[in-house]
């Protein structure tokens, strides 16, 4: 008998995870959209057509942000999304539920820093509507890390500890902590970078630029930790740093710890004479004019 309700059980649960791997490729297929397009062309103001294409919208999005898309496509789909929640809007009598303030909120968020405000709202709104979900939380915790609300957003970070994987999450909260007035914030700012990059490590993750991000904070918190030698040697296990302007501008930063003045101009200077350079970098080498 308990061979059989363990089949029984076995059957249920594949059947389960097929139709959930089913729906979750229709939710995720952008060749779906076309459907909605030629529908919504004949009835544009149809509550419950607009609200399912939405949220086809942001499925889609989704997808392709976790697979690390960034492209132009990516930016239209963004924006037909949050124009069809818009046309909600002035549907009589349709009220959009805290899920899917949070999904505009995550489009919002998508289209960058000028938007970071708006993204903030709308997750505030989720939130205060009863959204409770990691995702929420998540977003709400990098809405601040872009506004330079270091605080507010770790007491986001910090709530999901436990959960965090997404190493782009884990760095925003290591490099958080780095802005707290707090005795041991660096100490901790350094763990939790290193866990993160570990973690893009060991999964061989194809984000270049994150690599590059990751390598350039555990250096620059080693220098705020008073440790040049360390940070010298994290930028030197970095193959290729000597031509990355930002790269540079962190060893000039060593250079000016280890007492090296000359050289740090020197090196300043030239960063300064390439085109497009770190602002960090004119504002290191005029700090060091002045003295």
């Amino acid at each position: 008998m308990g061979v059989i309700a363990g089949l029984v059980v076995a059957v249920f649960l594949l059947m389960y995870s097929h139709a959930y791997y089913r729906d979750r490729r229709f939710q995720t297929d952008p060749d779906v959209l076309t459907d909605y397009y030629q529908q919504l062309a004949e009835t544009p103001y149809d509550g419950n057509l607009l609200l399912r294409a939405a949220r086809h919208h942001f499925y889609v999005v989704q997808d392709k942000v976790q697979l690390g898309e960034n492209s132009d496509e990516l930016s239209e789909l963004v924006i037909r999304g949050l124009s069809l929640f818009r046309r909600l809007s002035v549907v009589d009598e349709w009220h959009l539920t805290s899920r899917d303030q949070f999904k505009i909120a995550y489009f919002y968020y998508q289209l960058g820093a000028q938007y970071q405000e708006r993204a903030r709202n709308f997750a505030l709104q989720a939130y205060t509507e009863g959204e409770r979900s990691a995702e929420l939380i998540t977003l709400l915790a990098n809405v601040h890390y872009r506004l330079g609300q270091y605080e507010e957003a770790l007491k986001h970070y910090d709530s999901l500890e436990g959960g965090l994987s997404d190493p782009v999450t884990i760095f925003n909260r290591g490099w958080s902590y780095r802005f707290l007035d707090e005795p041991d914030a660096l100490k901790k700012s350094r763990e939790i970078l290193r866990h993160g990059y570990q973690l893009l490590l060991e999964h061989n993750h194809a984000d270049k630029q994150l690599r590059r991000q990751y390598i350039l904070a555990l250096a620059r918190v080693k220098l705020d930790l008073s440790d040049p030698s360390t940070a010298r040697q994290i930028l030197n296990h970095s193959p290729g740093w000597e031509k990355d302007q930002n790269f540079l501008t962190v060893y000039a930063e060593v250079l000016m710890e280890e007492g090296r003045l000359r050289e740090a101009i020197d090196l300043l200077e030239k960063i300064t004479d390439l085109d497009d350079p770190p602002p960090r970098a004119a504002g290191l080498l005029e700090e060091l004019r002045s003295e």
